[in-house]
């Protein structure tokens, strides 16, 4: 990590590994996509192009619509809400790789043919 930063995700003191390392069973349960039948189709989508994103929009505001209850995956393995941030953190890293991989692949071929 830069000097005097946050550690980053490949960091092994990165909050999400050490609590997949921790808590492997609420780790896996926390990482289980939920099915798509418990998906939103009473709630609006909280990234839909007519409703205004905001800074208040966020990683876990997608997560309750799409039907992951962070929540009570905690509590099934008794751990605290202070495992939230943690919990979302490691599901953060599968739900943003397309995008990384995305931007790499953008970058790597821009204007190549």
């Amino acid at each position: 990590p830069p000097p005097g930063g946050p550690p980053s995700h490949a960091d092994p003191a990165c909050h999400s590994r050490e609590f997949a390392r921790r808590h492997t069973r609420a780790a896996a349960a926390a990482l289980a996509v939920p099915p798509p039948s418990s998906a939103c189709s009473t709630q609006v989508h909280p990234f839909e192009n007519d409703q205004p994103t905001t800074e208040t929009t966020t990683l876990e505001d997608y997560l309750q619509w799409r039907g992951w209850d962070m929540k009570a995956t905690l509590e099934e393995y008794e751990l605290g809400s202070s495992y939230m941030e943690s919990a979302v953190g490691l599901v953060s890293h599968p739900l943003t790789f397309p995008l990384t991989l995305g931007r790499f692949v953008n970058q790597e071929f821009a204007g190549t043919s």
